[in-house]
């Protein structure tokens, strides 16, 4: 995203245990090391960012492109 110069994202996925360790890594213990990195990484490179967990069936355009590249 940075490569692109947008620094406002939202990023949206089924990624809500490493999603909640970014937000709130003390009710995360498991996946806190993880998600300080990206929380560390984001707040370098993103002027402003969300992370919003939504499921498969909420966003099944994605899942589709993302399905069609892996195969």
């Amino acid at each position: 995203m940075t490569s692109l110069q947008f620094n406002k994202i939202i990023f949206a996925g089924d990624f809500k245990e490493m999603f909640c360790a970014v937000d709130k890594p003390h009710e995360w213990p498991a996946f806190r090391h993880q998600g300080e990195e990206i929380k560390l990484k984001l707040n370098n490179l993103m002027e402003e960012y969300q992370l919003m967990v939504v499921n498969c069936e909420e966003n099944k355009g994605a899942f589709f492109i993302a399905h069609s590249v892996t195969r």
